[in-house]
């Protein structure tokens, strides 16, 4: 007898509750597995305490990346992660690290794009004491020394400089590495994760500047973050949480106008996730006193680049359906945590009592009495 098993990823959330949902198929059975994510503390966490429930996200391709990300964790396999700048890609390295046999072991990011080709090699490896002129007495301990026994994340692999992608793949290989003046190599026990932004399979083919033996080292795991544009259905989610932190750190109640959220989801965010924080932000502070944030405080480029949305980025039906949803379950959330009193609700939203009443009848919410 054949046994077929499918699974399938959901996050949902119902008022200010969030929950992850996997629907597994086995034959003629289903099963459903619920579990609550902790938002409350999604205001302030830090980097040590980042898991997989604090990134957002419930679109279905996000999920499956998402999924492969915490397959990932659980192994001591080394991890690459690819996407455009503004993704998340140490987000998600961070997690996976919080969520591996590691966790207690330090984590260390690293910007290869950002250390200078001359200085790369002592940063990443050391040096003994008297290795050159110029040198710290007592020697330097590498950044792969500091992250022994836990995780080395090597953002901007891609920029790497060819003679030190030699060393990088003989610490993969040999798990030791070699400072500066050393006479022996010093064994060595990390997990990396590295991240890009470029094509590594191009870098290799048509421009020789990454080795095709160090790639296949790094890319056990490979996973691909997905552009905002290609989240459409989680940027209401993305401005809620940033609207959240900015609400509790300021002790106010802001919210987007509908028309200012349109805009926010027909643009097609060439900055991904860094650029809408941003927006968020700067459209939150120019709205002053204001309970509702119009369209006017969004940036004068982002509402030109909206008027005229691409067809690729922009399915009306779909954004329509996104903005009232998001809308609803604010109303719902404020009507719950005030037990339905409409003056407080109104208060809280920034607009009348009769406008408050209107928007109930139209997502068919009725007044519990």
């Amino acid at each position: 007898m054949n046994h077929t098993l499918s699974e399938n990823h959901l996050r949902k959330r119902f008022g200010n509750k969030s929950f992850e949902i996997r629907l597994r198929k086995w034959n003629d059975f289903y099963f459903v597995y619920v579990k609550g994510l902790d938002t409350s503390k999604n205001i302030h966490i830090e980097k040590d305490q980042l898991s997989f429930q604090h990134i957002i996200g419930m679109e279905k391709g996000f999920l499956e990346t998402v999924h492969i990300a915490k397959t990932a964790a659980v192994t001591d396999a080394n991890v690459l992660i690819i996407g455009e700048s503004g993704t998340g890609k140490e987000l998600f390295a961070n997690a996976i690290h919080n969520e591996s046999a590691r966790c207690k072991k330090p984590f260390i990011a690293i910007n290869c794009g950002a250390i200078p080709k001359e200085l790369i090699h002592s940063e990443l490896f050391g040096y003994v004491d008297g290795a050159f002129t110029g040198s710290k007495k007592g020697g330097k301990k590498g950044l792969f020394a500091e992250a022994n026994g836990g995780t080395i994340f090597l953002d901007e692999i891609g920029e790497m400089p060819l003679d030190l992608q030699v060393n990088l793949l003989r610490v993969l290989q040999e798990r030791e590495i070699n400072p500066i003046g050393a006479s022996k190599p010093i064994p060595i026990d990390v997990r990396i994760i590295a991240a890009t932004n470029k094509n590594l399979r191009d870098e290799i083919a048509y421009n020789g500047s990454f080795r095709s033996d160090l790639y296949y080292r790094l890319n056990v795991f490979q996973i691909e973050l997905l552009p905002l544009r290609q989240r459409q259905a989680d940027i209401p989610e993305l401005v809620f949480h940033v609207l959240k932190k900015l609400n509790h750190k300021n002790n106010t109640n802001k919210r987007f106008s509908q028309q200012a959220m349109n805009i926010l989801l027909q643009y097609h965010w060439p900055g991904n996730i860094r650029e809408l924080n941003n927006v968020v932000e700067r459209s939150y502070y120019l709205s002053g006193f204001q309970a509702n944030i119009e369209a006017d405080y969004i940036d004068a480029y982002i509402r030109e680049q909206s008027e005229y949305p691409s067809a690729s980025y922009v399915k009306e039906e779909s954004t329509k359906i996104d903005v009232e949803s998001v809308e609803k379950e604010q109303l719902l959330m404020h009507l719950n945590n005030t037990g339905y009193n409409i003056s407080k609700v109104s208060r809280i939203l920034g607009i009348s009592r009769t406008t408050l009443y209107k928007k109930m009848r139209l997502y068919h919410i009725n007044i519990k009495r």
